[in-house]
């Protein structure tokens, strides 16, 4: 069963990237879990039979929450990030996505398109 009590998503997303320069976990909240369980939208493409092969993902308000019901995967990682018709585009609207990870993911600040910041995730 997944555990998606908001505080131990609070710590987990802490683990990972509470060592990022500039990460705060302020935006962690019972109504963004919510809103991510309820909008998000999977993401497969980097789901394959032989493994996950060093994808990019851009975005911000990570969430991480740790999963093992599917074999060869630790959990999935919740984020706001571009628009429907350019869904890795960190330059878009907000929008949320939701993404399969074999190893905890890896985060590197990113900025792009002036006001944005936020990660890039490393699915690999």
């Amino acid at each position: 069963m997944v555990d998606h009590d908001i505080d131990a998503v609070g710590r987990e997303t802490a683990e990972i990237f509470g060592s990022a320069e500039g990460w705060t976990s302020d935006y962690i909240t019972q109504a963004l879990l919510d809103e991510y369980l309820e909008d998000a939208i999977d993401d497969d493409s980097g789901v394959t039979e032989g493994g996950t092969t060093g994808l990019y993902y851009y975005g911000n308000h990570p969430l991480w929450v740790r999963d093992l019901s599917q074999p060869g995967f630790v959990g999935r990682l919740y984020f706001s990030n571009g628009s429907p018709n350019r869904p890795n585009d960190p330059c878009g609207n907000r929008f949320r996505r939701r993404v399969w990870f074999h190893h905890s993911p890896v985060g590197n600040p990113y900025q792009n398109c002036g006001r944005f910041w936020g990660f890039q995730f490393i699915n690999s």
